[in-house]
């Protein structure tokens, strides 16, 4: 409501836009969504985080082609814009084409950011682990481990996503572990919070049921 009545008072930010349509699509409301992206573009054709967004929207429904369409015209717009990177390497996970996918994986590394490395180890284990290549994507997700080497909440992210993985390979052990190692490192952030929720659930596949118990009580 408040997005909707802020468009109405004449708001032409491109994010109070963006927003609401994928409030819409959270809600289940596809149409009005893409209602709301068709309008801004209408009046505000020059919009590129719109396009984007109207290309994850598509994305979402699976609509490739027109998810495709979408990030060409953003890329007419800013040729090179490395956020469009992004989107572009969900939809050649999507399409299944997995050198186009390494390709740009390997690109954002080259973003002259500080998250830039740690980014591209990360998007390459989910490319590989997508591909069917679980031993690579193990070990690229380990190396993001010496992209943080001080403790704190971005390490904590990465055992994080490597507690997570083990958890989906079965290897409950390891689950723990790295999840543990994440609530030491950002006690009361994101990562103990999702970390927290594995310890339990591992915890009980290794048979601690009480441990577990416990565990959830702290929840």
């Amino acid at each position: 409501a408040a997005l909707e009545k802020s468009i109405a008072y004449g708001d032409r930010f491109p994010g109070t836009h963006t927003a609401l349509a994928q409030a819409y699509m959270a809600t289940g409301d596809d149409e009005r969504g893409f209602e709301v992206i068709d309008e801004f573009l209408a009046d505000t054709p020059d919009s590129i985080s719109a396009y984007q967004t109207l290309a994850e929207m598509h994305l979402a429904l699976g609509e490739l082609e027109r998810a495709e369409d979408a990030l060409r015209r953003a890329d007419e717009l800013r040729p090179n814009y490395f956020p469009l990177l992004f989107s572009e390497l969900s939809l050649a996970v999507l399409e299944e084409d997995w050198e186009r996918a390494e390709g740009i994986a390997r690109k954002i590394g080259e973003i002259p950011l500080p998250f830039a490395t740690a980014a591209s180890n990360g998007l390459r284990a989910v490319v590989a682990l997508y591909n069917g290549r679980i031993d690579r994507a193990m070990r690229l997700a380990l190396a993001n481990l010496e992209a943080y080497p001080e403790p704190g909440g971005d390490r904590a992210g990465v055992h994080q996503n490597l507690a997570a993985a083990y958890l989906e390979l079965d290897e409950p052990d390891k689950a723990l572990e790295h999840a543990e190692a994440a609530r030491r490192m950002d006690p009361g952030g994101f990562s103990d919070y999702i970390s927290h929720g594995i310890q339990i659930v591992s915890t009980q596949q290794l048979g601690r049921n009480r441990r577990a118990d416990l565990l959830l009580e702290e929840f």
